[in-house]
């Protein structure tokens, strides 16, 4: 059977793009199966568009009406239903979506901004269950499927819930729904019409009102009643951390929703077993004690979890304070996601005091060690330890396909006691560090508020000044810098994997016109964007204008990357480890190209050996001589991500930046285009011909080698 393609649309430069993607990816697709829905593009768009099927949409403009509209027009044919502001970028993707599809609906899976992070393209084989609902994206909705439900609910007047409603009807009526991740749409690079249209909270608002009114007889997935949960605190010597965090964790937990405590100490030898055992008779459930020695948490957590019988684990550091609410706040995120395994509950997205508040969950490659775990997680292998410290990141990054993490957002104010950048804790912290059973982690900005609801103050009395104490044996502090274009298909990946290296990162956005400014919002105050003041193309001088604003954050190190570049996971202990050289000024990493699938990367010609400087030192450097300087190039491109005027050596270091902004050929293609038309004839880049695989180019001549991505 055949199908069309229904795009509701407003924004002519949107529907052209998106027309433009359906064509190059789609060769077998009639023009007129492209059916436009118009409310307002076909003026501008209708003359670039030759053999498009238009129907007139109505005011005001409700979505529900628009795609029903279209469904009506697409007569008999199954309808893919497909945002102005998404790209096709998968060639004959829809039709392999249409082709093979059980009859329910199916999304494609969607790279870039998407509400629902099950949907997020992952690189799964066939079709993937979703429990609850498909954001109206880019989804095939059967005929099969329309004559039995029927068409969109039109009282849905304002802006989503929609998508939500047709859903639960058709899981009601027995329909599955599903994720395909072989058709793969970008979403988010293009600016949306009516997401970031004006009043849309109010709107958004009023549907819910609308959709839980609808739906109140029938219990919502989420108010299933939660499964069991234990609770693991896990300890290790730090006997002052001891006593504040789970003293907290005792008073802020709600303890009617754990099964079992489980306290397991890891050899402490200054006293914090003592004191845990003792402590432990205040917890109002059930207790089991492990003493064990494995010197390393990872380890340690791989010996808990052989005695837990819940399918949820509540894993808490004794480095931890937990607010209250917190246990309720995450279960609930939790039981709404089926398909999440790992939810991590340190604050790295925007903070929510309120335990109450609405939160959802954003994916993630992989999650830190305190948060929530369901028992299925470990049934094909415990993670094992790297080293003293690491191995759990790894252990979720080796099974990524098989794994669904993602970040609490809004983030619960959590926050770690070696973090707090205030007597006691930051002098009992280097004490820690001094005796080797703390790693270095940079602390908390003084003008943070996360501790504010434990103490309303910077100094607090729970214990003595401790003035005798040693210097600080602490790792060199980070500041992230980026300058950035329209990357929102990779930003939250690239912020995500930077941030466990650098306490802030200071985005410089230069006009971006699709959602790169949104997503770096969601990520709370660690992440600061500015907005570039300037128009046209200056590589030069917007690199110093970021510059200037890294250097008063007084950070020890900036690591410099670019907005499509993502850190390995082992980076950012290397580069702190490397860091710590006092000769050593910048440090180059090796830049790791993606080629046609996220899987693989290009390792013939340059693309194979080429390193880059990308982090430096700014700790006793002479800052005011610090500058990018002008190139010959146009827009003073290929000024690089180090500045002139750094005082030490240079090291290459053994760190890999995943670079997606050549993985498809449509992208090296038009970054061809784009360098020949602003730096012409450059011979000095062999006039960018190593981009289109050109016979013959000097810097990857061919033919074209590739390797599997394997951190």
């Amino acid at each position: 059977m055949t199908f069309c393609v229904l795009i509701p649309s407003r924004d002519a430069a949107n529907l052209i793009g998106c027309v433009a993607s359906l064509r190059a990816n789609e060769p077998q697709l009639s023009p007129e199966r492209i059916i436009v829905i118009d409310d307002g593009a076909r003026p501008e768009a209708e003359a670039r568009l030759p053999g498009v099927t238009w129907v007139k949409g109505v005011k005001p403009y409700v979505f529900a009406r628009n795609v029903n509209l279209g469904l009506a027009a697409a007569g008999p044919q199954d309808a893919i239903v497909l945002n102005d502001d998404a790209r096709l970028c998968t060639l004959r993707g829809l039709t392999q979506l249409q082709a093979g599809a059980p009859v329910g609906i199916v999304s494609a899976g969607i790279r870039g901004y998407i509400s629902n992070p099950r949907q997020r393209a992952r690189g799964r084989p066939g079709f993937t269950p979703e429990d609850k609902v498909l954001v109206f994206v880019c989804v095939l909705l059967p005929r099969v499927l329309i004559d039995s439900l029927g068409l969109l609910d039109e009282r849905f007047v304002d802006y989503g819930f929609e998508d939500n409603d047709y859903c639960r009807r058709a899981r009601a009526a027995g329909f599955p729904l599903l994720v395909f991740d072989r058709c793969v749409v970008e979403h988010g690079t293009a600016p949306s019409t009516y997401r970031s249209a004006p009043g849309n909270a109010a709107r958004f608002a009023a549907n819910r009102k609308r959709y839980e009114a609808k739906w109140r007889v029938v219990p919502e997935p989420s108010a299933v009643k939660p499964e069991r949960v234990e609770l693991l605190f896990l300890a290790r010597n730090r006997l002052e951390f001891t006593r504040e965090s789970f003293t907290t964790l005792l008073a802020n937990t709600d303890w009617a929703m754990v099964d079992r405590l489980i306290l397991l100490d890891d050899g402490s030898t200054d006293g914090t077993r003592e004191w845990l055992a003792a402590a432990a008779a205040k917890a109002p459930v059930e207790t089991l004690f492990l003493n064990e020695c494995t010197g390393s948490p990872v380890a340690a957590t791989a010996v808990a979890m052989r005695h837990v019988r819940a399918p949820i684990l509540a894993k808490i550091d004794n480095d931890t304070m937990m607010p209250k609410g917190w246990l309720k706040a995450s279960v609930t995120a939790l039981a709404a996601e089926p398909q999440l395994d790992l939810l991590g509950l340190e604050a790295v997205r925007a903070v929510e005091n309120d335990s109450d508040a609405p939160r959802r969950v954003i994916a993630a490659p992989f999650v830190g060690g305190i948060g929530l775990v369901r028992k299925r997680a470990f049934a094909r292998g415990l993670p094992s330890p790297i080293g003293d410290w690491f191995g759990y990141q790894e252990w979720q990054q080796e099974r990524g396909a098989e794994r669904c993490a993602g970040w609490l957002d809004p983030s619960l104010p959590v926050f770690l006691l070696d973090r707090l950048p205030f007597e006691p804790w930051s002098g009992l912290t280097r004490r820690y560090l001094t005796s080797g059973i703390q790693r270095a982690w940079p602390p908390y900005p003084p003008s943070s508020e996360l501790w504010a609801w434990r103490w309303q103050t910077k100094e607090t009395t729970a214990h003595a000044p401790l003035s005798y104490l040693p210097p600080a044996a602490t790792a060199p502090s980070f500041v992230g810098a980026l300058r950035v274009k329209n990357e929102a298909a990779h930003i939250a990946d690239v912020l995500e994997h930077a941030l466990p290296l650098c306490e802030r990162i200071i985005v410089f956005d230069d006009n971006s016109s699709d959602a790169t400014p949104e997503l770096c919002a969601e990520f709370g105050s660690r992440v600061e964007l500015h907005r570039s003041p300037f128009t046209g193309l200056d590589e030069a001088r917007d690199k110093n204008y970021l510059l200037d604003i890294v250097k008063t954050i007084g950070a020890d190190w900036v690591l410099w990357i670019d907005g499509d570049e993502v850190l390995e996971s082992r980076g950012p202990y290397r580069v702190r480890a490397a860091a710590a050289d006092p000769a050593v000024a910048a440090l180059s990493l090796q830049v790791a190209y993606v080629w046609d699938f996220p899987s693989r990367v290009r390792v013939d010609g340059i693309y194979g050996r080429f390193h880059r400087p990308s982090a430096f030192r700014l700790k006793g450097q002479p800052l005011a001589a610090l500058r990018f300087e002008p190139t010959a190039h146009g827009g003073n491109l290929h000024c690089g991500n180090v500045p002139e005027g750094l005082l030490g050596d240079t090291r290459e270091i053994d760190v890999r930046l995943k670079h997606y902004g050549y993985m498809e050929q449509s992208q090296r293609r038009a970054k061809y285009e784009w360098y020949c038309r602003v730096d012409p004839g450059n011979r000095s880049e062999d006039e960018y011909r190593h981009l289109i695989e050109a016979p013959g180019s000097r810097f990857a001549p061919g033919p074209p080698r590739f390797e599997a991505w394997v951190e």
